[in-house]
This record gives structure tokens, C-alpha cells and sequence, in this order.
């Protein structure tokens, strides 16, 4: 073989090689799907708690003493206050009389550019790991 041709072979199987391991950097390993799926899932489980007990403030008069409170009073539908993956209870602590928190812990950053929250309001986006979300409940309109 030819000088030339030895070249030519070594500089073609490095930018293979190259391109290879350029494309493992970029695709997600089955963990991080996994952690991705579930962080959704803790996002969505996170809205609709913060929708039950906005109505139930707004029912009471008083924020519930602790989120089972809220689940016994959803009829329509059944709300998860559980971590879908350590099964325990999502954090939730009275901070004022219309103000409360919530926390949860996730695996990825929530994405900048929205993509795969569809339109994920800008209060919900997080980081990795313990995030809290400070909620204050407006006060109703007169009627």
C-alpha cells in the first residue's frame, strides 16, 4: 500500500472514530431517560397539588395542615402526593397564611429552551436535586 493510501485510511478511520464518540456524548443513556420521565412526572404531580390546595385555601378559608388533608377532598380525581420514586411524601410546609411550599427532587435540569415541557411556565423550571417552590395563593376576586 501506498503512503498516500495509509493516510488517507488513518485520517477516514479517525474522523469515524471521531464521529462516534461525538455521537455516545450526545444520546442519553437509559438512566437519564428514565430520570427525565420521572422528573415530569414529579412536575405535573407538583401542579396539581399546587391547583388543590389553591382551591382549598380558597374553600377553607385556611391552608391544609398537610397534603392528605387536600387528597381527602379531591373527589374528581386522584392526586398523587407521593415521590413516584422514593415513595415518600412531596415536601410541604405552611410559610404564611396564603403561602406554602413545595419540593421535590429531580434528576436534570428542567431545559432552558422549554423543550419537552411544552411551555412550562418559567416558575416550575428547576435544577438538579432538592428544588422548592415558593407559592403564594392570590386572594379571590369579589364577586
Amino acid at each position: 500500500m501506498r503512503r498516500s493510501a495509509k493516510v488517507f485510511v488513518s485520517v477516514i478511520g479517525t474522523a469515524v472514530l471521531a464521529s462516534l464518540a461525538a455521537g455516545l456524548a450526545v444520546i442519553e443513556s437509559p438512566a437519564q431517560i428514565r430520570g427525565i420521565r420521572l422528573d415530569h412526572v414529579k412536575i405535573s404531580d407538583l401542579r396539581q397539588i399546587n391547583t388543590a390546595v389553591d382551591r382549598y385555601l380558597n374553600q377553607t378559608g385556611s391552608l391544609p395542615e398537610e397534603l392528605k388533608t387536600v387528597t381527602a377532598d379531591q373527589i374528581q380525581s386522584v392526586l398523587r402526593v407521593k415521590d413516584p420514586e422514593t415513595h415518600q411524601p412531596y415536601e410541604y410546609a405552611q410559610t404564611g397564611p396564603r403561602n406554602y411550599r413545595l419540593c421535590a427532587i429531580f434528576h436534570q435540569p428542567s431545559p432552558r429552551d422549554d423543550d419537552g415541557y411544552n411551555g412550562l411556565p418559567d416558575f416550575w423550571k428547576h435544577d438538579v436535586g432538592r428544588q422548592c417552590f415558593d407559592i403564594k395563593v392570590p386572594e379571590p376576586k369579589p364577586k
